[in-house]
């Protein structure tokens, strides 16, 4: 039976690690980057980001002008994002179609544009930070943020598989633990 929320949830904060001064700009040639602590990572021009598993911090993330951010490792992208996240003219791919495997966790504050793309399979947590989707693309995973503004036909599918295994970053518990859905609303 679904229910009103009584009062806001209280979800851990992003511990956010310290972001690197490496500037990272990407053109159409495209770059792959290995895991690490960054400045700012931009990319437009229709240039490709390949990230392979690991753990990646940016100051900034920005992926624009008909970029793609894709995920092409063997093991889970971790992704942190410390102060900028627009993602509004670029696109996420993930071809494992498996939302565990690139995550983002994006600190407090951080105002988020994002435009899922095709095969946008991701979780993206941030619960003291705004998201903005875009565009009439889908996003597959899951989202936490302190606001979630739907814009423009953009949808999220609920990957229920993540209930019974989650990505490690957000794993609880001493079995490895699980995530937990406290609330879904349907829109």
């Amino acid at each position: 039976a679904e229910s009103a929320m009584t009062q806001p949830l209280d979800f851990p904060k992003v511990a956010t690690p310290t972001a690197g001064t490496t500037e990272v700009k990407v053109n159409h040639k495209g770059a792959t980057l290995a895991p690490g602590a960054y400045g700012e990572l931009s990319a437009n021009g229709g240039g490709e980001v390949k990230l392979t598993g690991g753990t990646y911090v940016f100051k900034s993330l920005k992926i624009n002008g008909g970029a793609k951010l894709t995920f092409s490792g063997t093991t889970p992208a971790i992704i942190y994002v410390v102060e900028d996240f627009d993602m509004s003219n670029g696109t996420l791919y993930n071809p494992s179609s498996q939302p565990r495997n690139m995550v983002f966790m994006v600190g407090k504050n951080v105002k988020s544009k994002f435009t899922g793309g095709a095969q946008a399979f991701a979780v993206i947590y941030g619960p003291e930070a705004d998201f903005d989707l875009v565009g009439g693309s889908d996003l597959f995973g899951a989202i936490v943020g302190r606001t979630v503004d739907i814009k423009g036909g953009a949808g999220i599918h609920y990957d229920t598989d993540l209930i019974k295994n989650p990505p490690s970053v957000l794993a609880t518990g001493s079995s490895g633990g699980g995530t937990t859905v406290i609330s879904m609303q349907r829109l």
